[in-house]
């Protein structure tokens, strides 16, 4: 903090990335099967070369990939890139109907603690609202309740990006019916929301947002959790992916991990 005082760029790089502007745990360069491409990264090297020296960027990043799609993008080796581990994905097997069912597979002491945290949400008058409808999602997303986000993305420690509100109303008119909300509410006021993109096979969380003041009180993130993954059940779909943040929580939860890289330069 000190050096910072006098240099306030100092640790702080600019990083160029390959790919879209959110931290999803996706692949974000899409090649067909049959492509060259030795020849594809090669050229695209190139023009990632060419706007790190005019944004004046010191790394260039390209992510997230699998160990399937790593063996194509190792070819990145070869034009200097190392490739490092990134965050890992959380998924889950959806062989439950709702959390009901869920819980009631569960050994009795995590059974327990998931009881006892909802009762505490209980005894906090918060209560959930499960929202698919276009159109009453964007009457509800205001910049009040994207503060909420901004208050997750500050706690965070992988800071990339911070979306602005735009980007969750554009989300759900591109996506119409897709996108799931999950509210908790204190009296009439949004405390915790989770947002979630379904398609007929998945459910994909993406990002939440909450009231920190009110966890201690009502554990309103793991209540929170719980009641996205009761209507992501109920989508009737293969698996559920968590996404890459609370480790110990959703290893409890019953995830499986899958290994992710980064290729840099």
């Amino acid at each position: 903090n000190y050096t910072r005082h006098f240099f306030s760029s100092f640790l702080y790089l600019k990083v160029l990335f390959c790919g879209l502007p959110i931290s999803i745990g996706k692949n974000h360069l899409i090649i067909t099967k049959n492509a060259n491409y030795q020849l594809i990264l090669k050229l695209l090297d190139g023009i990632m070369n060419t706007i790190a020296a005019k944004e004046k960027a010191k790394l260039i990043i390209y992510k997230e990939f699998n160990s399937v799609e790593c063996n194509k993008l190792d070819a990145l080796l070869q034009l200097g890139y190392l490739r490092a581990n990134s965050l890992p994905m959380h998924s889950f097997k959806a062989k439950f109907s709702n959390f009901t069912s869920y819980c009631a597979a569960l050994k009795s002491h995590y059974r327990n603690d998931i009881n006892r945290s909802r009762r505490k949400f209980e005894k906090a008058g918060l209560r959930v609202e499960q929202l698919k409808d276009t159109e009453k999602i964007l009457q509800i997303y205001t910049s009040e309740m994207h503060q909420l986000y901004e208050a997750v993305v500050q706690k965070s420690e992988n800071q990339l990006e911070t979306l602005p509100v735009s980007f969750f109303r554009d989300l759900v008119i591109n996506f119409p019916n897709q996108v799931l909300f999950t509210l908790v509410y204190k009296d009439n006021t949004i405390v915790a929301f989770n947002c979630s993109l379904c398609t007929p096979l998945n459910v994909h969380y993406l990002f939440c947002g909450l009231d920190y003041s009110l966890n201690a009180e009502s554990d309103i993130y793991f209540n929170l959790m719980y009641a996205a993954l009761d209507e992501a059940l109920k989508q009737n779909v293969a698996e559920i992916h968590f996404g890459q943040t609370a480790d110990t929580f959703k290893a409890r939860l019953g995830s499986y991990q899958t290994p992710l890289y980064l290729y840099i330069k």
